[in-house]
């Protein structure tokens, strides 16, 4: 709480207890927790809007013999879609299988990457993706100590955005 403050947050009671419990889940992953963890914590939550797809799970299979395939697991509410792709690793494989399952309308990958917003072994990977359609650019943004669960995150974060703009008839 004090800390929280201190770094510049203003958090309601249930805020504070969501950020607690993914706090926590870091604290499992990470041996020190960094106030710089913290501020990227809440800035990504802050910035990743509620979606309409929330990642569950997934698998990848990536070797420099073969293609990379990648599993994953959405929810769409109560519903558990499960869809598997291909691509030229497991980065290409994850997002094209996020593709299949929301059925977003047709764009293309602007720019990606991945990124240390800590420091250490355990540092927290910031993925962002620019996903363009038509003439706009929708940015989307992940965070895990995963960077491919990072990217994955980042895409999915973009996703729904685009899809949130398709309902609202803005592209």
């Amino acid at each position: 709480d004090e800390r929280l403050t201190e770094l510049g947050y203003t958090l309601s009671p249930e805020e504070k207890a969501k950020y607690f419990e993914q706090f926590k889940v870091l604290c499992d992953k990470k041996k020190v927790v960094t106030d710089t963890d913290i501020e990227a914590l809440i800035e990504n939550k802050l910035a990743e809007k509620t979606g309409k797809f929330k990642l569950v799970r997934f698998a990848v299979n990536s070797a420099n013999f073969s293609t990379s395939s990648c599993v994953i697991c959405l929810q769409n509410g109560e519903e558990e879609i499960e869809e598997v792709a291909l691509g030229d690793g497991p980065i290409d494989a994850a997002f094209n299988a996020i593709d299949k399952i929301t059925n977003a309308p047709p764009h293309t990958l602007e720019n990606y990457s991945v990124q240390s917003v800590s420091d250490g072994n355990d540092a927290l990977g910031e993925g962002v993706v620019k996903i363009k359609i038509g003439e706009k650019i929708i940015t989307g943004r992940g965070l895990s100590t995963d960077i491919i669960e990072a990217s994955i995150l980042a895409y999915l974060n973009g996703v729904n955005r685009l899809l949130e703009m398709e309902e609202k008839a803005e592209i």
